[in-house]
């Protein structure tokens, strides 16, 4: 009966999380907000590693003359974050028949052609948090809130993740998970339940998208949604309430009404795992673990 009735609650999350979510993507402030979103490369797994593992705090990224256009410039000293760029390029090649053979000419020499070939130069970009000029729009806003609750899950959380937990300066970023380093950082600057949904995002993180995990491979939007939304489950479940920030931050990411069909299942099942372990974590108590 006790099982039944968490699915029961875990699936009427669900719902809220779909319905929300569709509400945020229907609004006019999103549509605004999308219009800035659009301007942003989304850049390959590859260049997504390589800003991770330079800036894993990084929530904006542009080039140098981007963020001027956007009314905003780079502050003086920071370091860009390198990445991959493609270029197109003339070179020289030996025209070759069918049989991979090169073409003479009447002379017997090669026969050559022009062509455009793809190669790759390191370029650099910035992160919103290196920056500073005119403020950009969001339709997502900080979670507001204290409770003894919020800092006993907090506490137990925090212990029972098998990496080092840190709260400190996290830049724009309210948290992120180190894939480099193997450890999560927490801003110190939140109240204590966002500090909560954002430690459940970034343990998700872990939990699915570290490296040989069964979704490291997946798009940036599919983890972002999955670590939102299972945050956002699992804390609501806990009668934290995040739907001001997790419907907005989810719909931001998927940009889609289906995304929680997509990712319903893995949402549930992790969720409900973690349900399982904080529940333990609170019986058994910090003192005696």
């Amino acid at each position: 009966m006790k099982q039944q009735s968490r699915q029961a609650k875990v699936q009427q999350c669900m719902e809220e999380l779909e319905k929300g979510i569709q509400d945020v993507i229907r609004s006019g402030k999103f549509r605004e907000y999308l219009d800035f979103l659009a301007t942003f490369h989304r850049y390959s797994f590859n260049n997504s590693l390589l800003i991770f593992l330079q800036k894993p705090d990084a929530t904006l990224v542009k080039g140098f003359k981007q963020w001027k256009q956007h009314g905003r410039w780079v502050k003086k000293g920071e370091k860009g974050i390198r990445i991959l760029a493609p270029i197109q390029i003339n070179v020289t090649k030996k025209k070759r028949d069918s049989n991979g053979n090169p073409i003479l000419d009447e002379e017997g020499k090669p026969v050559t052609e022009k062509v455009k070939v793809q190669v790759y130069k390191t370029v650099s970009v910035f992160d919103v948090s290196q920056t500073e000029g005119k403020e950009i729009p969001k339709v997502a806003e900080e979670i507001r809130g204290t409770s003894e609750e919020g800092e006993q899950l907090y506490q137990y959380l925090k212990e029972m993740i098998p990496i080092p937990v840190y709260e400190g300066d996290t830049g724009s970023a309210n948290g992120y998970y180190d894939l480099k380093n193997d450890k999560i950082v927490v801003s110190d600057r939140n109240d204590r339940h966002h500090q909560l949904k954002t430690l459940l995002h970034e343990y998700v993180h872990y939990l699915l998208h570290r490296k040989g995990a069964e979704y490291e491979k997946e798009s940036l939007q599919i983890k972002e949604a999955q670590a939102e939304s299972i945050a956002y489950v699992v804390a609501r479940h806990f009668g934290i309430d995040t739907q001001d920030y997790s419907f907005s931050y989810v719909a931001v990411w998927s940009q889609e009404t289906e995304i929680i069909q997509r990712i319903g299942t893995e949402v549930q099942q992790v969720a409900s795992r973690i349900i399982d372990e904080m529940e333990t974590a609170r019986r058994v108590g910090p003192a005696s673990r």
